[in-house]
């Protein structure tokens, strides 16, 4: 079958949830394909991360309903949506389902990935993360977070292999579900609206995301991708260099200073 832009997809690669064994019935486990099975504990437990751990999960964050496309808080939906019409092959939905979200398969990187979009509102995403994890026996370092960030400069990206909600909502219910900050995540910046202009903080991040710099929204989200991309491809190490490569002159972080971590502007080619 072929997609909108006239190439031909290939067909997906195994069974929906081939990779990974189903509820914990006690039931062995499928045959996984060997770019898709866990590595085995690191020392120190599984929980700790490195930066080539393999990512097993995508996770975009956003809020539903039609009257939150494409807003600036949706970004990662926005990134979600991408990936999805980026895929080699038509993306399969899982034979499991989260109790509130939308878990797929797609392909990314040369590899076949899962993709969790949670349903409810941002501040409850942690129960489709957690309730996912549990199900798909994955550590929390085996997953990479999408979501937008307001402290961020318009179009800039920022990856980190751990840390703190950096107040985000939708990160902080993570947080809170999985008590732990131990987990990668990608934050893609929509800046704050321009000092005067008496625009709300509220009304900023649930307006549609526009901007006077020409295709910027579009760049940002196919440079998240490409981020994205480098993570599940090579590690995370790499995208962060990639991501620090492409920084540019004209754009420069104006709060935080945090440890293994990487800013950069829309373009990564």
């Amino acid at each position: 079958m072929a997609n909108g832009g006239g190439r031909e997809r290939a067909k997906a690669p195994f069974p929906a949830d081939a990779p990974f064994p189903g509820p914990r019935s006690g039931e062995a486990p499928p045959a996984s394909p060997a770019h898709c099975r866990r590595p085995p504990p690191q020392e120190g437990g599984v929980n700790k991360m490195n930066a080539n751990s393999p990512i097993r999960l995508l996770v975009c964050l956003g809020n539903p309903g039609r009257q939150y496309q494409n807003t600036r808080h949706n970004a990662g939906w926005m990134a979600a949506d991408q990936i999805l019409r980026d895929s080699p092959f038509p993306p399969v939905p899982a034979t499991w389902q989260p109790d509130r979200g939308s878990l797929q398969w797609t392909g990314l990187g040369g590899h076949s990935v899962m993709l969790l979009k949670p349903a409810t509102y941002m501040n409850l995403s942690g129960e489709a993360v957690a309730q996912t994890l549990d199900h798909l026996r994955l550590t929390p370092p085996e997953m990479l977070v999408l979501c937008d960030d307001l402290d961020l400069p318009e179009g800039t990206l920022r990856l980190r292999q751990r840390g703190s909600s950096g107040g985000h909502r939708g990160l902080a219910s993570i947080l809170q579900s999985l008590q732990t900050t131990d987990f990668p995540r990608l934050r893609i910046g929509i800046g704050r609206p321009q000092p005067g202009s008496g625009i709300p903080i509220v009304e900023w991040v649930l307006a549609p995301w526009v901007s006077v710099e020409e295709n910027l929204p579009g760049d940002a989200i196919r440079a998240a991708v490409q981020a994205t991309d480098l993570c599940l491809r090579h590690s995370l190490a790499d995208a962060m260099q990639a991501i620090a490569r492409a920084r540019g002159p004209r754009r420069t972080e104006t709060k935080r200073s945090e440890s293994q971590e990487s800013t950069s502007c829309p373009s990564m080619n």
